[in-house]
C-alpha cells in the first residue's frame, strides 16, 4: 500500500542508487559505487537476495534506466578525466547479463536520460557547451543511435529532468522549471 517502508535490499552494498525499476520480472537499480563507477545492482527473487554488475570499461556515471521491447538500456555520464569518445550505454536483454555499447557519440559531458516509446529508446544529455543533445535508437535497437540538436529544449538539462512517451508523444519534464516539453 506503500503507508509502511523498511530499509533493506542490496545490504552491504556502497551502491548509490539513481534509479529502479522492475520489469520482466527482474528488478534492476542503477547508479554510483562507492569509487564513483557505474553499477548495476540486480534481483530475479522480488529483493530476496542482489547482485552487482560493475562495468570494466571506465568510471562513467549510469543516470537513468529504461527498459522496453525486451531490453534494459543505461546510459552513463562522462566522469572527469574521461574519454568524451568513450560515452555509451549499459544493455543487457535479461536484467543479468550486462555489457556496454560504445553509441560512437562523442559527447563531452553527459547522457542523463533515457526513455522507451513508440519502438525505440530515446536519450537526452548535454554537450560540452551544455546544450542539449538528443539520440535515438534504430527501431527496436538499444545499439545503433543516431544524435541530434533539438530544438526547444533547455540548455543544460539535469539528472533529475523526466523523459516519458506518452499517448504517440514524447514529453520532456524539467522540475527545477516546471515546465514539460513536447
Amino acid at each position: 500500500s506503500g503507508t509502511s517502508w523498511s530499509s533493506g535490499g542490496a545490504t552491504g552494498s556502497t551502491h548509490t542508487s539513481r534509479r529502479v525499476v522492475h520489469a520482466g520480472g527482474v528488478t534492476v537499480s542503477t547508479g554510483l559505487s562507492g569509487g564513483g563507477t557505474t553499477t548495476v545492482v540486480y534481483s530475479t527473487d522480488e529483493g530476496t537476495s542482489w547482485s552487482t554488475y560493475t562495468p570494466s570499461s571506465g568510471s562513467k556515471d549510469g543516470q537513468d534506466l529504461a527498459y522496453g521491447a525486451g531490453r534494459w538500456v543505461i546510459p552513463r555520464r562522462r566522469t572527469s578525466g574521461g574519454d568524451p569518445a568513450d560515452i555509451g550505454i549499459i544493455t543487457s536483454t535479461d536484467g543479468t547479463t550486462w555489457s556496454v555499447v560504445n553509441t560512437g557519440i562523442a559527447l563531452n559531458n553527459s547522457w542523463l536520460n533515457a526513455s522507451y516509446g513508440g519502438g525505440v529508446f530515446l536519450l537526452v544529455g548535454t554537450t560540452n557547451t551544455g546544450a542539449a543533445a538528443v539520440a535515438t535508437s534504430a527501431t527496436g535497437a538499444a545499439n545503433s543511435f543516431s544524435v541530434f540538436t533539438p530544438t526547444g529544449l533547455p540548455s543544460f538539462p539535469s539528472q533529475a529532468d523526466r523523459l516519458t512517451f506518452w499517448k504517440g508523444r514524447w514529453l520532456y519534464v524539467t522540475p527545477f522549471s516546471g515546465v514539460i516539453y513536447d
